[in-house]
């Protein structure tokens, strides 16, 4: 399942994107972008599905586009 999600998660954000795989126990499970949380496993208690997984990629296209909207 990570490794499907990476592949997602770098869909979504291409070069703009760093992913860090950490090993954890009992299935965590959590994407943040700069600092902030867009799923956690924790708080949700399961693996993102399907609706859940378009949403994630979507968050991390957004806020990838935020920050490159900003002047520098």
């Amino acid at each position: 399942m990570a490794a499907w999600m990476v592949s997602e998660i770098f869909d979504a954000g291409g070069g703009d994107v760093g992913i860090t795989v950490v090993p954890g126990a009992n299935g965590v499970f959590t994407v943040t972008v700069d600092g902030e949380t867009v799923y956690d496993k924790a708080e949700t208690g399961q693996t993102p599905n399907l609706v859940q997984t378009k949403d994630v990629k979507a968050a991390v296209r957004n806020k990838i586009e935020a920050k490159s909207a900003v002047p520098v």
